[in-house]
């Protein structure tokens, strides 16, 4: 029995079972550390998602009421409202999102919208700034001033985000041209007697052919067609049938119908021009650094 006991055989075994011990405890601990961070890794970037899908579905927003600013109620926007008139297109929202995060909103909660929008009025005591109390102003610009709250929400994998804008409607005046043609030269290549354009339409007078007429050209004369076949529309005479432009900042005008740099199409020489001149003398018909010089 002693000598049992002052028997040392098996110590070695006993030393590497606890070093085993150790080092598989450490490695489920790296094992743990590295899940969780994968998780953290896989959660931020649904968040991240989210995100997107948010800022999407504000962007469209803000972009559909730039189509039909909310003069009345409206409801809350989502991926089934696509035919109202104030809510964005879902393909418009969702087409740059499918990938598998965006598969549902929120796995076993069909009721929860993917995305959805809300509109609300900044009659608020704080109008520029986002506070609780937007929640429960009108759902269209009630005062008037040009400017909404829109928030956005997205739901992708249970993991929610919304996002707020204040959008405001600018108007901005476009000058459309009334000419009917407005370039450095005009030329025609068909030869056939017929209208090619036609400057009057179902107007009352006609419009304009506006020249500048400067080089390079790309025809001789600046304005190279066949009035004899009626190739531009009406035809006549100035002043009876043409309007002498007087004010602009193209060089020359060119009236519908006539045409000419040292000849004359029409009579008296009023069809072309410096935009800012009304006098037909042959001098006021060159341009600036062709008119004699005087002392």
């Amino acid at each position: 029995m002693t000598r049992r006991v002052r028997d040392e055989s098996g110590f070695a075994l006993l030393g590497a079972l606890m070093i085993l011990i150790i080092l598989m405890g450490v490695g489920i601990a790296l094992v743990a550390i590295s899940d969780t961070q994968q998780n953290l890794s896989a959660s931020q970037r649904v968040r991240e998602s989210s995100f997107n899908l948010a800022e999407a579905a504000l962007n469209a927003q803000a972009l559909q009421l730039g189509r039909n600013w909310p003069t009345s109620s409206t409801s809350t926007c989502d991926p089934t409202t696509s035919s109202t008139s104030y809510c964005p297109l879902s393909s418009a929202i969702t087409n740059g999102y499918t990938s598998g995060d965006y598969a549902s909103a929120c796995p076993g909660s069909g009721s929860t919208p993917l995305w959805k929008t809300q509109v609300r009025d900044n009659s608020t005591t704080t109008p520029q700034f986002w506070t609780t109390d937007v929640n429960s102003q009108p759902s269209f610009d009630s005062n008037g001033d040009g400017t909404v709250w829109v928030r956005a929400w997205a739901t992708v994998q249970c993991k929610p985000i919304s996002v707020v804008s204040l959008v405001s409607a600018t108007s901005i005046l476009l000058n459309v041209s009334s000419n009917v043609l407005t370039a450095n030269w005009f030329m025609t290549t068909n030869q056939g007697k017929k209208v090619i354009v036609d400057a009057r339409g179902t107007g009352a007078q006609p419009a304009q052919i506006i020249l500048r007429c400067t080089t390079p050209l790309g025809t001789s004369p600046c304005a190279n067609y066949n009035s004899n076949k009626g190739q531009v529309k009406p035809a006549g005479n100035c002043p009876t049938k043409c309007t002498v432009v007087t004010s602009g900042t193209p060089e020359f005008v060119l009236v519908a119908g006539y045409a000419g740099i040292g000849k004359s199409l029409c009579r008296p020489a009023a069809c072309l021009r410096p935009a800012n001149s009304t006098s037909t003398s042959a001098t006021s018909l060159m341009p600036p650094w062709r008119r004699p010089f005087t002392a």
